[in-house]
């Protein structure tokens, strides 16, 4: 009889703690997809031509109904299209723009990894001028102070120079190393402090030879490389 009584006080405590114990491996569940729920890092923004506009993240991302707007410099909405999405970098095409032109966009529905709210993140970029070079993408090595930063096509250069230039306006300077047809290497007066946007541009340079020598510019996020 006395073990029948203790089986059931035992069988009576193991089911009153499992409520307890699921509750608790609920809220471990979602405190754990909060932390992983953040807005994604833009690496990069290129004007690839004809409309067409890569954004690259510096993670692996995903989707939900995502969706992009396009303003110019006085706020006007400008049509876009998402075109291609992959894991680390979007595509979309707008219509009606003009050269030599800064557009803000804003993409929706995007988030870091499997977990966690979906967001949305912000970034500019320039329509250049018809035959003027375009910067696609920007690698900073922090241990050397050194930025490589490498053109959409094939450029031409005059007296080029490189120069970045922080949020608040701050310049720093920089000693071009080496260049070549698709890409020019510069070392930094100082070292840029990583996760933060940079503005880099570089004067002196063309990618048609009917057309004048300008400057490119690009808003990138520093990363060890």
């Amino acid at each position: 009889m006395k073990k029948a009584i203790i089986t059931l006080l035992l069988a009576a405590l193991v089911l009153a703690a499992i409520p307890a114990l699921a509750t608790a491996q609920n809220t471990f569940t979602a405190a754990d997809g909060t932390a992983t729920g953040n807005a994604p890092t833009v690496q990069n923004t290129t004007y690839e031509g004809f409309g067409y506009v890569e954004v690259d993240f510096l993670q692996d991302v995903n989707y939900e109904n995502p969706t992009v707007t396009v303003t110019d410099a006085n706020g006007a909405a400008i049509a876009a299209t998402i075109v291609q999405l992959d894991d680390d970098d979007m595509t979309f095409q707008i219509s009606d723009y003009a050269a030599d032109a800064t557009y803000n966009y804003t993409v929706s529905g995007v988030r870091v990894g499997r977990s966690g709210e979906y967001t949305s993140v912000t970034g500019t970029f320039i329509v250049p001028l018809e035959g003027a070079a375009v910067i696609k993408k920007v690698e900073y090595d922090r241990d050397d102070r050194d930025v490589d930063i490498e053109f959409a096509a094939l450029v031409q250069y005059e007296a080029p120079a490189v120069q970045i230039v922080t949020a608040d306006g701050t310049t720093i300077n920089a000693t071009i190393t080496d260049w070549d047809e698709d890409s020019i290497e510069a070392r930094l007066d100082s070292a840029l402090d990583i996760g933060t946007e940079y503005m880099v541009t570089v004067t002196g340079v063309r990618s048609a030879q009917d057309a004048e020598y300008g400057s490119a510019s690009l808003t990138f996020t520093a990363y060890d490389d």
